[in-house]
């Protein structure tokens, strides 16, 4: 019977500070009732960009319409949309202006109406949307370096491998504060391509990341006939490395930042930001409950006046946080997840970016490489699910002032529904 269907109605929201909320319940007697399921009453969408929800309860081919600021029943819908597939998902149209606007969500099968559902959303300016690629990982780096440096001339090339992340996650900083951009490589050969944009920028001297078992002595060799000095910042671990690559660097740094070695997301983030303010991020074993002696004698010579350690207790304890404090305050940004983290990460020390620079939140090589792209234009870069934006980056996209939007990979990475500025839903 119709009347013995429950429908709920679930829009896409996100509440400002990220914490979710329980959902709120509507019933009307004579009517099945609707509920939203809200994390908030505040969803954050691109001008343009679709309302998008799904209907538990309900069934395939439900209508639902949506109402915008006040549309009455007489005016009809503003839009509808329908639900299908296996989530009963609707993506509904909306070309509202930037600002503050209020929507009402109805459900119907065309015989019978769910009790209507209101709330609030706030639409940010669509920026523009372009991209950087290539036919692997090891050629999208190269379009990084080759937006980063059009004309050539960097005076060092930074080389690690594309088929492992923990050597080279502190390298984008370092790559920066040096004045060059972070290619990659195969461990074994390096790829033509590679080849060809090292001598388009002519370095003077090039910086292998990592140890043997990451970049070989064949790619080493190979890497000699391009420059005059060859380098290798290596080390016993991915946390000696770290240290290493800082000292290389930096013999001062006001301000440091820790990242776990074991997870790629908040240190590729945290890096790019790092790289655009001029300091260094140190990699350290999470799990630990105290920093180790080498890095605590690192930390007291670069002497910092502040250490923010990127990620949550997941990642990087409490007690190895609150055992910081001794050596420099220290804070931390976090979020529900990479893609709220990496969005805190970025607007703790960037609060303007009219560029910013989006890369997968689910693998590391293009974020690796792009961290360098960002931190040299002092931009943003935020993490995104393969098949939308989360509305942390709409958000702080908004705040920003983003009027651009760089993709980073290809649609494998990042898929048409980003490049259309698609937003998640919760």
């Amino acid at each position: 019977m119709l009347r013995s269907r429950v429908w709920l109605i679930a829009a896409s929201v996100l509440i400002l500070t990220g914490a979710p909320a329980a959902a709120n319940a509507v019933e009307a007697p004579s009517v099945p009732p609707a509920v939203v399921d809200s994390e908030s009453v505040i969803p954050t969408l691109f001008s343009g960009s679709t309302l998008n929800g799904t209907v538990p309860g309900g069934a395939d081919g439900d209508v639902v319409q949506v109402y915008y600021d006040g549309r009455t029943d007489a005016a009809g819908p503003s839009a509808t949309a329908t639900a299908s597939g296996p989530t009963l998902a609707w993506s509904a149209a909306q070309t509202l202006t930037p600002g503050s606007h209020t929507f009402r969500l109805v459900v119907t099968d065309g015989t019978t109406s769910s009790s209507p559902v209101t709330g609030s959303m706030t639409v940010v300016a669509a920026p523009t949307v372009d991209r950087l690629t290539g036919a692997d990982r090891y050629q999208a780096a190269v379009a990084f370096s080759q937006a980063a440096f059009p004309t050539g001339g960097a005076p060092v090339v930074y080389i690690a491998s594309g088929a492992t992340f923990p050597d080279a996650l502190a390298a984008a900083p370092v790559a920066v504060k040096r004045g060059g951009p972070l290619l990659l490589t195969t461990p074994d050969a390096l790829p033509a391509p590679v080849q060809t944009e090292v001598e388009r920028l002519h370095p003077a001297s090039i910086v292998v990341v990592g140890g043997e078992v990451s970049v070989t002595p064949a790619v080493f060799d190979q890497l000699s006939d391009l420059a005059t000095t060859v380098t290798r910042i290596g080390g016993a671990d991915r946390y000696e490395v770290s240290r290493n690559l800082v000292r290389s660097a930096f013999t001062q740094s006001s301000m440091v930042y820790l990242a776990t070695g074991t997870k790629f997301p908040d240190a590729l983030a945290a890096s790019a930001v790092a790289g655009g303010v001029g300091s260094p991020v140190l990699l350290v074993n999470g799990a630990d409950s105290y920093l180790d002696e080498d890095s605590v004698d690192l930390l007291w010579n670069l002497h910092p006046n502040r250490i923010k350690v990127a990620g949550g207790p997941d990642s990087v304890t409490v007690r190895l946080e609150d055992s910081l404090q001794g050596i420099a305050p220290t804070t931390r940004n976090m979020g529900m997840d990479r893609f709220d983290a990496a969005a805190t990460i970025n607007y703790d020390d960037i609060t303007s970016s009219p560029t910013i620079y989006v890369a997968t939140g689910m693998t590391f090589p293009d974020a690796l490489a792009g961290a360098a792209l960002a931190g040299k234009g002092h931009a943003a870069l935020f993490l995104a699910r393969p098949g939308c934006i989360p509305q942390a980056v709409v958000r702080t996209a908004g705040i920003m002032g983003a009027t651009s939007m760089v993709l980073l990979g290809g649609a494998d990475s990042l898929d048409e529904n980003v490049a259309a500025l698609r937003v998640c839903h919760g």
